[in-house]
């Protein structure tokens, strides 16, 4: 594996993930690792990063990765289910004012034990998956077209941005 792309959605700052990545990457040379980090406040001293990324750039990196590392965002999850790229995600923590509420918690919950997404509830479940990358799986699942217009129609209707548009543009979506 030679690639990791982090991605921490456009919504919050998510410094305990970024901070986390970039101090296992100052022991890991050999992989490149790409990440979109937002508003983060933490700047990465061992990996390349950007605060956002257009959607082209998004959806090359995506294709380049063997491995995403995300906050749980449906999006991510979805995008990841989609390009058969295993993920491990990290629940954003509404006590450390990382988000307004838990609902990545739960999202965390109802994945856990899926094939192909792994979650890290802490900076050592994280390391721990990191170093065993090679032997995670990618999901058997893709996202179904309703659940693609579901995730777009709750993007739209808080403001985000699709990413999925243009990562999805040729892909089979059964």
């Amino acid at each position: 594996m030679n690639a990791i792309f982090v991605t921490i959605g456009t919504q919050e700052p998510f410094n305990r993930l970024v901070q986390a990545i970039d101090q296992w990457a100052a022991s890991t040379r050999e992989i490149q690792i790409y990440a979109q980090i937002g508003d983060a406040t933490y700047a990465p001293r061992n990996m390349a990063f950007s605060k956002f990324l257009e959607p082209d750039r998004y959806a090359e990196l995506i294709n380049q990765c063997d491995l995403i590392v995300s906050h749980a965002g449906m999006g991510s999850i979805l995008t990841a289910m989609e390009y058969s790229k295993p993920i491990i995600i990290m629940p954003r923590d509404h006590r450390r004012a990382e988000h307004n509420n838990d609902h990545q918690l739960g999202t965390a919950r109802h994945f856990e034990g899926s094939r192909g997404i792994y979650v890290a509830y802490s900076r050592e479940m994280l390391y721990r998956y990191l170093d065993q990358r090679e032997r995670l799986q990618a999901p058997n699942l893709k996202p179904t077209q309703s659940r693609l217009e579901l995730v777009t129609f709750v993007q739209n209707f808080i403001g985000v941005p699709d990413t999925r548009d243009v990562v999805s543009a040729d892909s089979d979506v059964s």
